[in-house]
């Protein structure tokens, strides 16, 4: 009987929300302390990066310049300007707070918190030739930041990978070392393969124009055997997806 493995994967991400803060006299934060009442912007300076060049990167992206009219609190300016600066992916946090009034101008900061850069990552549980292909398949690189998006995709491109290779139930588990000081992570992958599961029988069901044999004849997915006894009937999800479409063409 061929084994059928469906896996679902639900991934979801939360990512640090990016908020803007006006602070008042007292250091707290109160954004709805005041009815809102237009300033103009006198200076934006960026904290938190680490050179010249990103400061000057974030601060071009927010498009907020001196002279600038805006409207404290909730000026969808301050919005626009956290997404633009979000949207950059360099940066795990991103906020704005007010830092000082002079008379009817206002000096802002655009707090930032850059994503950890990759320190070193390894894969444990799968034999040498196995990690070298993987290291040159995952998006991951050494010394530059790492996002979450990259790591959700190196699960996955292992999950594919050793689906192809007869595997469908091989799970990922993921630990993170993370060093706060250097703003540095580790990651080690530690792969579990799973049964190799390989093709008992084809069935094919709901047809009535066409014999089955002649569609089974369409697929490469077949049991071990046969005539063809070097045929090893390892199931391959990406030749079965392809088989499905040789089936539809035929129709």
């Amino acid at each position: 009987m061929l084994r059928y493995v469906v896996l679902i994967v639900v991934a979801l991400i939360i990512v640090p929300q990016a908020t803007y803060g006006q602070v008042t006299g007292d250091g707290g934060l109160g954004p709805f302390a005041e009815n809102p009442t237009p300033y103009s912007i006198l200076g934006v300076s960026v904290e938190g990066a680490e050179t010249e060049f990103t400061r000057s990167f974030v601060h071009q992206a927010s498009n907020l310049v001196a002279g600038q009219t805006i409207t404290i609190p909730g000026d969808p300016a301050l919005a626009d300007a956290i997404r633009s600066v979000y949207r950059l992916g360099m940066f795990s946090s991103v906020r704005i707070v007010e830092e000082r009034r002079v008379d009817n101008g206002v000096y802002l900061a655009i707090v930032v918190k850059e994503e950890p850069k990759l320190s070193e990552y390894s894969f444990e549980g799968i034999k040498k030739s196995h990690r070298n292909d993987l290291e040159k398949e995952v998006p991951l690189i050494r010394r530059s930041p790492v996002k979450p998006a990259a790591i959700e995709n190196s699960v996955r491109i292992i999950k594919e990978f050793y689906r192809d290779k007869g595997h469908p139930l091989a799970t990922v588990d993921i630990e993170r070392t993370e060093d706060e000081t250097a703003n540095t992570v580790d990651l080690k992958f530690t792969i579990e393969k799973g049964p190799k599961v390989r093709v008992g029988e084809v069935n094919i069901i709901g047809n009535e124009d066409l014999p089955a044999g002649k569609i089974v004849g369409k697929m490469e997915t077949k049991p071990k055997g046969g005539l063809r006894f070097w045929r090893r009937g390892k199931f391959d999800q990406s030749e079965y997806d392809e088989d499905i479409q040789r089936i539809v063409d035929f129709y």
